[in-house]
Formats: C-alpha cells, structure tokens, sequence
C-alpha cells in the first residue's frame, strides 16, 4: 500500500479524496494556484506545493509541474480526481514513466473512451447500441452539414473529448447549423484542446441513465448499480439519485451487464461510468464512457456502502475487488443536489464573489455535505463554480427526498446569488416526486422555479421592519396625532421598490410601489423576523445583515435587497452590460453596421462556457468598447446601439 499520495485537483473533489486518504493511513500532497492560495483542500492536507498561476492551463492542467511536485515530495502515487487531468491519457502515461502509480483508468480506456466518436465507433461494432450519428474524425462543416441533413433535425452537437456540457449544442434547423457549429467548436477548443464535434440525433425527453462500474487488475469486472442524471441545465447534471427510479429489476440488471461489457470491451480496471440515454419505451443507448470518478459517486457510496476512493487505491495498488457481484445489494434511496454560485433566472449565468455567510445544515448519518469552501472564500472566474454537493440518504426514494428538502433549507448563503432556492422548488416538482423524470423537466416546468411576486413582497416587508427595528436613522419619525411613518428605498436584481411603513391604530399598513399589504404584528429577534401577515400564519424568517446590503432567507426564498441601481433610459437603450466576468471570444459586428433586434454581436467565454451576447433592438453599433481576447466584468459596457 502507498504512503503519500499527490492530489492533482482541487475544491471539493481534492478535499474528498484527501479524507478517504488520512482514514486509510496515507499521507496527502495538496497542490495549490495562485487563485487557491486559501483553499480549504490545501490547508487539509499533509503538504502543499504552489504549481502556477490561477490559468488552469498553466497550474491544474500542467502535467510537467504536478509530477516534478510529486518527485519532490516523495509521493508514490497521484490521483487525479475528475476534470482537469483525470481523463488525460498523456498524463496518465507521463505519471507512470516518471515510476509514479496512476490512481485512475489504463491508458488504453482513456484513449479508448476519451474521444466520444472512436468510443462510439467501438462500442457498436461489439454489439452495444449507439444513438444514430455522425462520429467522423476531422469532418469539415461541410460534411457535417450533408450528415445533419441525413441524420434529420433536431441534431445534437457534442465535443468529442468533452463532458460537463461544454461544446454542446441543439440545433433545431439548417439555418442555425453554422453558428452552433462554430460555438460549440470554440468552446470545445476552450475546454479541452480539441475542438472536433460529432453529432447525434436529439432524442426527445430521454432519460439520463449512468451505471457506476469497477474493474479490478485480475479482470474482475462489476456494477453498482446505477444513478439517475435526467435533471440537468446547460446540459450539466444538477440533480442525481440512485437507484433510477422507475425501471423495472430486469432493466436495472440490463444497464449493469451492459456496462460490465463495455468496461470488459477496453480491459478495464478501476472506476468508471457507462453513461445511457433511455426513450419512452425504456430503449436504452450508448452515450460515453468516463474512464474517472464521476462527481456524482457519493449516492452510489450511500445505496451500497462502500469508499469507492478507497477501491481506487486499493485497486491501483494490485487488490482484487472486496466483493462479487452478488454480495452487491441496494440499501435504501440516495439523492445528489449541485449547490452552484449561478444566477439561474438569468439563464444559469456563472456568477464570481466572495461567500460572506455560510450555514450548512446539522451534522446527520444520512447527510454529506461535500464542499471544497468555507466561509469568506471566494468563487472565481477560473474554475467551476460549484460550491458543494448535498447528498441524503433514506430507506426509500420519499425519505430521501424529504431528508434533502430540509437540507436545502437549512443552507443558507449570502455574498453572491446561488441556485438554492431552485433546487428547493425543483424536488418539489410533481413530476420529480413521481419520479417522472426526464433530461426536459426543467426546461418544462422553468417558469414555476423562480421567486414568486408574494415571496419578494415578504422579503420587502420582512427586511424593512427589520432595519426599522434595528436602525432609527431610517425612520422619518412620527408626530404628535400623525401616524408613524418609515420609508425605505429597496433594489431587487435592478428592481427599484419603495416601501413605506405605517402604523395605524392597531395594524401596520404596508406600502410597496402604491399597492397596499397589511401586518398585524412584527417582531425581532436578533437575525429573526417574525411576521403575521393579515389573513396569514405568522412566519419567521432570517435577516443578515452587511455594508451594503441585506440578505433574507425563507425556507424557499432567498433575497438581496440593496440600494438601488440606477440606470438611465439612455443606457438601457443605447447599450449593453457583460452579464457575467469573462473574456471576449469573438465579436460578430463592427462599428457602422446596422443590426437587427436578436442579432449575436459578440461571445463571452467564462468558466468553459460561451455566452451570446445580443443586439437589444434594431439600429447601427456606434461604439465597440472592447475587443476579442479582452477580459470584461461583469456590468461593463460592451459597445452601443443608436436607434435609428
């Protein structure tokens, strides 16, 4: 068995792995960018070493300086994680010639699996069924165009060494094939160094079915079962849980022996994920195969019991599998919730800042909160903006379910928007409790997901009583037989509402942009507000308070409230703000072009994803503020529209 390892990651991957290590006995070598220079992983383990700039090319993914590190410090071993180097079979190839063991897939898997259309090629000629396709290596657009038509829309185009999303596209129409096309190449180029794309016929309402296996070096082959990953935005996986509900026993045992084929089809060994698109008859396809640990392993962890970081190690190290396939058995439900800094409302827009409150919920068996951040740390432009992954267990899916509603609302954050409250109203859904899941839901049911208008109209009275109570210096006082007054000037996302407060004779009226609300009776206490709204049961809820602002919390709802932001008419007509920190991808106009209302004038590129940014009305570009490669901010002006 090894004695120190190298973790080549970082955030909360690096964090989980650097536990399994210090429970088994193993030294742990934490490597660091510019931009982690706080980062809880680092200060977890044993020793850390600095490898580059916050650039992941120059730090995350440098191969030469994270091996040279593990020379240095005597690691025997490196484990990648996933993302970044995991599926890197120059990597993989380099650790092992350095006389370093690899704590991942054999380099032939990851050559195998890491290019979507050869995986694909492969895994039909065995026998495995495939999603119809194009997966020619190095197809001009030309050819790609002729492929799409035969094939027939809707198309999906995906990068070919890619996962997480990135490099893909729906293409409704031959119209839009071109522009796509080049996106979802650019990003991929962006992502993964490799910008070939393949394509696959769109399936509608599939389901995301994914089947965790394990190989060990004597051929040993078997599954764990599998996870469902239908629910996903940005064609990222948001909600995960195992078992899939709702497939029959001898489906459930058809995914898995179809995995342990297609593991046994590259001579696997170690951990790694068969991924299947599922249609309305329970049809099933290869998708791709993740030669790695997926982010979503820990509800497998929580059906079956087991570390499977620790099966990694072991494995690598020559240990046969604990287990056989038969002493595998489900016990209960597990359900995986990504906790990401994102403005979901704005289209899952990536967002950057500092965390400056953070409550996670009370330690229990059936919870992980798997995090790589704490309090104060900052999410950055550079990296994923995940901030931690809840995961319950329960006896059955309900239990599961209703062990992870109360989790969400436990966590509460304030410092930069997140999709908490999403994900509370998402596994409230009708169709998620049936387990009537599919890769749309979301997409279906997008407009009830959000804050509603009587939710930011409690957080307005609640946060206002709040500050009266707290801060005299905001009231405008009362006079003798006038009633008490109290005027606050709130922003919500732009949003300006004037809210003032009066106190009648035994009822508080409410006044929010000339509509009229009424509260029977307020109370504080510390950060709680206590309301009885009239015709309502008294609620309570949390007020933090900052510099420049206050956060609410409800069990559902979680709110900034600022002052406002003003804009002038001219602004908003004349021009357009970057809606996210990034770097100017590409610019499609120039200045003197007229442009129509919709029109793409520029990309954004943040995080490995690239954003449209488009022509708020008709008229002709009279400013260009930036150009391509720049780095913008969020709210920068990127250029100017005259309307004509």
């Amino acid at each position: 068995m090894i004695k120190k390892l190298l973790v080549a990651n970082r955030g909360e991957i690096a964090c989980r792995i650097i536990r399994t290590a210090k429970k088994m006995g193993i030294k742990t070598v934490a490597v660091w960018s510019e931009a982690d220079s706080n980062a809880m992983h680092k200060a977890m383990a044993d020793e850390n070493v600095y490898i580059g700039p916050a650039v992941s090319q120059h730090s995350y993914l440098n191969s030469k300086v994270i091996i040279d590190a593990a020379i240095r410090h005597q690691a025997e071993a490196i484990h990648p994680g996933y993302g970044f180097l995991s599926e890197n079979a120059s990597f993989a190839t380099a650790v092992k010639q350095a006389g370093l063991l690899f704590i991942g897939a054999p380099i032939k898997a990851i050559r195998a699996m890491g290019d979507k259309a050869s995986a694909k090629i492969m895994m039909e000629k065995e026998g495995v069924p495939v999603v119809p396709g194009f997966s020619e290596i190095d197809a001009n657009t030309e050819t790609l165009i002729k492929a799409a038509e035969k094939i027939t829309y809707p198309i999906l185009l995906k990068a070919s060494a890619g996962g997480g999303g990135k490099g893909m596209r729906i293409v409704d129409n031959p119209q839009d094939f071109p522009e796509a096309l080049a996106q979802a190449r650019r990003e991929a180029q962006s992502a993964f160094g490799n910008d070939h794309i393949i394509l696959e016929k769109y399936l509608h309402k599939p389901r995301h079915v994914e089947v965790q296996i394990f190989f060990d070096q004597q051929g040993k082959g078997i599954y764990l079962f599998d996870r469902d990953c239908s629910l996903q935005r940005r064609y990222q996986k948001v909600i995960e849980e195992a078992p899939a509900p709702g497939l029959s026993e001898h489906l459930h045992k058809a995914l898995g022996e179809m995995a342990v084929r297609a593991g046994k089809i590259v001579d696997y060994v170690g951990a790694g994920t068969v991924e299947f698109l599922l249609d309305h008859q329970h049809n099933f396809y290869f998708m791709e195969m993740n030669t790695r640990l997926q982010v979503e392993h820990p509800v497998t962890e929580m059906i079956t019991g087991t570390d499977l970081v620790q099966w990694q190690i072991e494995i690598a190290c020559g240990k046969p599998l604990p287990v056989s396939q038969a002493q595998l058995m489900i016990q209960g439900h597990a359900i995986e919730t990504r906790l990401y800094a994102e403005q979901p409302a704005k289209n899952f827009i990536p967002v950057t800042g500092k965390i400056n409150y953070l409550n996670w919920p009370a330690d229990q068996d059936y919870l992980r909160v798997e995090t790589g951040v704490r309090s104060t740390d900052e999410i950055t432009p550079w990296y994923d903006p995940m901030i931690a992954k809840l995961v319950t267990w329960g006896e059955d899916r309900n239990s599961a379910i209703k062990r992870m509603q109360d989790a969400l609302k436990a966590t509460k954050i304030a410092g930069l928007p997140t999709n908490r409250d999403f994900l509370i109203r998402l596994i409230n859904i009708p169709d998620f409790l049936s387990g009537d899941v599919n890769t749309s839901l979301i997409v279906d049911h997008i407009n009830t997901l959000f804050s509603t208008n009587e939710e930011i109209i409690t957080a307005l009275i609640a946060t206002s009583f709040y500050v009266y109570h707290q801060r005299n210096d905001f009231m405008k006082g009362w006079r003798l037989n006038l009633p008490e007054t109290a005027h606050f000037l709130w922003a919500i996302d732009e949003k300006e509402y004037h809210v003032i407060l009066l106190y009648l004779t035994n009822k508080w009226k409410i006044q929010i942009n000339n509509n009229d609300y009424y509260c029977d009776h307020y109370s504080v206490d510390k950060t709680a507000v206590t309301l009885s709204l009239t015709a309502q049961t008294a609620k309570t809820f949390n007020i933090i308070a900052f510099d420049k602002y206050y956060t609410f919390f409800s069990d559902t709802t979680t709110l900034t409230l600022k002052k406002p932001l003003y804009i002038t008419s001219e602004q908003k007509n004349s021009s357009c703000s970057a809606p996210m920190n990034g770097t100017i991808a590409s610019i499609k106009t120039s200045i003197g072009s007229k442009v129509s209302e919709g029109d793409t004038l520029l990309t954004i590129e943040a995080m490995k994803m690239e954003l449209s940014i488009k022509a708020p009305h008709s008229g002709i570009i009279s400013a260009l503020f930036f150009k391509a490669g720049d780095r913008v901010e969020e709210g920068a002006t990127l250029f100017a529209c005259e309307e004509k």
